[in-house]
């Protein structure tokens, strides 16, 4: 289990990553905050090609990067990714290689500068997808999502290429604190998340609404 953390790493080292893991097994990872300057999570071969009774969890962690993916994530099986914000400086916010089975609901991805979040291999051949009731936000414009070839500008194109994914996600800025400070100012998230059954409270503690959870 990682929990609990507060800035891992910082800026002063400009190839310094929050949190590198690999070939983790059975794994928690919840209530971080997390700032670096380089990746600030890359996980590889999580779960990967290992039978496992029940999915692992990343839930209510703040990722954010300076100038590299806020997330990174490769060989990714049987995981449960619930209410994270992610947020990148320079590069996409997050990307995805080679998923299984992956749960990703109710979370927040930003990218300053390029698309928000990349998935190397298309959507609709990634067996056991979920993904639904997330924010989404390029900064930059341009394109929001990469999806296998295919470049989205906006969420609209994309569920219209996907239908089967994103029926209740969102689009627009979530107006973050800071760059390194993933708390909400505004009122998007709000109340347009999901339940989840076990996240019965955000990563200040504060119980989440068991009807319309914020993202």
């Amino acid at each position: 289990m990682i929990a609990n953390n507060v800035q891992l790493s910082n800026g002063s080292n400009t190839f310094g990553d929050g949190l590198y893991l690999l070939g983790l097994q059975n794994f928690t990872i919840t209530g971080n905050q997390i700032y670096a300057a380089d990746w600030t999570i890359y996980m590889f071969d999580a779960n990967d090609d290992y039978p496992v009774a029940n999915p692992s969890l990343i839930a209510n962690n703040f990722f954010a990067s300076e100038t590299d993916h806020a997330g990174r994530f490769d060989d990714f099986q049987s995981v449960n990714m619930y209410h994270n914000s992610f947020y990148s400086g320079a590069l996409t916010g997050t990307y995805f290689n080679d998923l299984d089975t992956v749960d990703i609901r109710n979370n927040i991805f930003y990218a300053l500068q390029s698309d928000a979040i990349e998935f190397l291999d298309a959507t609709n051949t990634i067996p056991g997808l979920t993904f639904d009731y997330n924010l989404l936000f390029s900064a930059g414009g341009g394109t929001l999502v990469d999806d296998g070839v295919n470049l989205f500008t906006d969420l609209a194109s994309w569920q219209l290429n996907n239908p089967a994914i994103n029926v209740n996600s969102i689009e627009g800025d979530p107006d973050f604190y800071s760059a390194t400070d993933l708390h909400i100012a505004g009122t998007l998230p709000n109340d347009v998340g999901t339940p989840i059954p076990g996240i019965t409270v955000d990563i200040d503690g504060e119980t989440r609404s068991v009807t319309t959870p914020d993202i």
